[in-house]
């Protein structure tokens, strides 16, 4: 049988599709089992000091890394987007799902699915369909082009379909993704040569106006079909006028999967080749080609056309990283999966700053794992001022930081932000200190994680206010009576927390994205409560353990987001049903306290 597609619906195999740690990346579940809420998917601090570009190489991140297969990877200043392929047997529609992180890639969230289920249509064309897979997301002209792939493995009986919306921002009111339809199908015929391709695996490129697709995977190979805007779909000469870009490796390695990038006046053509979708034995690798014409030929560094079995290396098994691939390129930014050989072949989110050499790609395949290699040191501060911790690491990929504080001899932590190390170094402000706090950091990267030691951070003893003396008087005077003042009525407390609600519908279902802000000056340790209008039922939630009792929805912390830092947010959401209409709540609390609006 032929194995086709970056995307196979076997790659989220039944043994890894119902393991989506929320907060343990690879090679952290084994080593940090003793730690609940290390990796709380908010968005506390940046992801990188001010100022600090994003250094080249492969990049730590922490969060919801896992499973995640075929990234396709938007960014847009630190907001990063992350669209991958959907669960096997519809577990949670087995439609594309949606990551968002808020801190330049540090810290992933998973979002949701863009459809609580396949469009009918897809069920119709293509049977035993079990999810979509292999997204490709582009811009234009403030819309974003979603391209996903349908088949039934192990065939070219496949679909290219589209969907668009006008934001990214699942927490946005108005992100929905509208259905448009086929794009491009196979088999087909009357193509050049009487060739044959799977349609699956897009890769869209727009030059100077006119969008270009890459798409195929086996078969014959790589094939470009020019497309048209608005639509995003082929012109109507595509089959005559479509373009072999690549085919399969003399070592009989297939190519799929391609990408296509435009740089300082070259078109790169990454593809992925070799196995995919095997776990730990997957022998996936990512190659490229560059031509100056978008309509190639692509050759690799020694000149070889990739249609004649060419295509430099640019990133193969490495590290606990086995068969990476299913790539996508934004803003120099590499996005891929591998298999994590340390986390049993869990399909994991892999990133890369690519630098640039000679007008070629280059990848990080350094791996060693975290290492402190300079302690957070004890200090003190006064009411009201900062101080800063700053601890040295190494390690290939430069780790992540999880700060953490306790104000209570350290029997419990809570999240402080995530730092991307640069430069060997990371740092930690912290203000207000009115009792000894403990602060400590665990350095992640896909390789090993590490504790710091905990520092201690005193009160000044000069940061208490001294006593005011009474003052003396040798006069007694007569009292004055005072006349009978009613007692002030009791004041709310106040508002220590804020929520943003949006919420999107379909049918006779809809979805709602909740985002939790600790806007007081203490942890918040939160259970968030509200009411649904009549006819609203919670069906599925994320990122909390939820509850309804008739109108009374009731969201508790999950154990890696129960408490949050002041200024930390939580993003939960649910899957919910109506039977009319979709209201957003009129009202939060946590612990009786109504939260703001955000």
């Amino acid at each position: 049988m032929v194995v086709t597609g970056r995307a196979v619906a076997r790659a989220l195999s039944r043994r890894t599709r119902a393991r989506r740690p929320a907060t343990l990346p690879v090679a952290v579940a084994a080593s940090l089992a003793f730690v609940v809420g290390l990796l709380a998917p908010v968005t506390a601090t940046a992801g990188a000091p001010p100022g600090v570009p994003l250094p080249d190489g492969a990049l730590a991140a922490v969060g919801d890394l896992t499973p995640v297969h075929d990234p396709a990877l938007v960014v847009e200043g630190d907001t990063w987007h992350v669209l991958g392929t959907g669960r096997v047997d519809r577990e949670n529609g087995g439609t594309i799902q949606h990551w968002v992180s808020r801190d330049a890639g540090v810290t992933w969230n998973y979002a949701r699915t863009i459809w609580p289920s396949v469009p009918t249509w897809l069920d119709q064309r293509i049977s035993g369909l079990e999810n979509l897979w292999a997204p490709e997301v582009v811009e234009h002209d403030g819309t974003y082009y979603l391209y996903y792939s349908a088949s039934r493995f192990g065939t070219n009986t496949s679909v290219t379909a589209l969907a668009t919306n006008t934001t990214l921002d699942p927490a946005d009111p108005a992100y929905r993704w509208v259905d448009q339809g086929e794009v491009i199908s196979s088999p087909q015929s009357g193509l050049p040569g009487g060739m044959a391709f799977n349609a699956i695996d897009a890769g869209v490129v727009d030059v100077d106006g006119r969008p270009w697709m890459a798409i195929g995977s086996f078969w014959h190979g790589i094939f470009l079909v020019e497309l048209s805007w608005p639509s995003g779909k082929p012109v109507p000469s595509w089959r005559t006028t479509a373009r072999h870009l690549a085919a399969g490796r003399p070592d009989g390695n297939a190519v799929e999967a391609p990408y296509l990038y435009a740089r300082d006046g070259w078109y790169y053509l990454f593809v992925s080749e070799g196995a995919c979708c095997r776990g730990t034995d997957s022998t996936y690798r990512i190659s490229v080609g560059r031509s100056r014409d978008v309509t190639g030929p692509y050759v690799d560094r020694n000149g070889r056309d990739l249609v004649a079995g060419g295509g430099s290396v640019l990133l193969e098994r490495h590290g606990v990283q086995a068969g990476p691939g299913g790539q996508s390129v934004s803003q120099d930014v590499l996005a891929y999966h591998y298999y994590a050989t340390n986390d049993g072949g869990t399909p994991t989110l892999g990133l890369q700053k690519l630098r640039w050499v000679e007008g070629w790609p280059v990848a990080d395949t350094r791996a060693a794992a975290a290492t402190v290699t300079a302690q957070p040191a004890d200090g003190s501060v006064g009411l009201g001022g900062t101080t800063t911790l700053t601890l040295g690491a190494s390690g290939s990929p430069a780790p992540v930081a999880v700060w953490q504080t306790s104000a209570d001899g350290g029997r419990t932590w809570q999240y402080a932000g995530n730092q991307r190390v640069v430069d060997g170094r990371s740092t930690h402000v912290l203000r207000d200190v009115r009792v000894e706090t403990q602060v400590r950091a665990y350095l992640v990267n896909a390789t090993g994680t590490v504790l710091t030691r905990a520092a201690r951070v005193r009160p000044s003893p000069t940061s208490m206010p001294s006593p005011t003396p009474s003052p003396t008087s040798s006069v007694t005077p007569s009292p004055t009576p005072s006349p009978t003042v009613e007692p002030s009525p009791t004041l709310p407390a106040a508002a220590t927390c804020a929520v943003a609600y949006a919420a999107t519908s379909w049918g006779d279902g809809f979805t709602a994205s909740v985002r939790l802000t600790n806007t007081g000056s203490a942890p918040l340790t939160w259970t968030l409560t509200f009411d649904l209008a009549d006819g609203q039922r919670v069906a599925q939630g994320w990122s909390a353990t939820w509850a309804q009792t008739g109108t009374t929805v009731r969201a508790s912390g999950a154990s890696w987001n129960a408490t949050l830092a002041p200024g930390a947010t939580a993003d939960i959401g649910f899957n919910g049903t109506h039977t009319g209409s979709t209201p957003a709540p009129t009202s939060f609390t946590v612990a009786g306290t109504p939260c703001t609006s955000a």
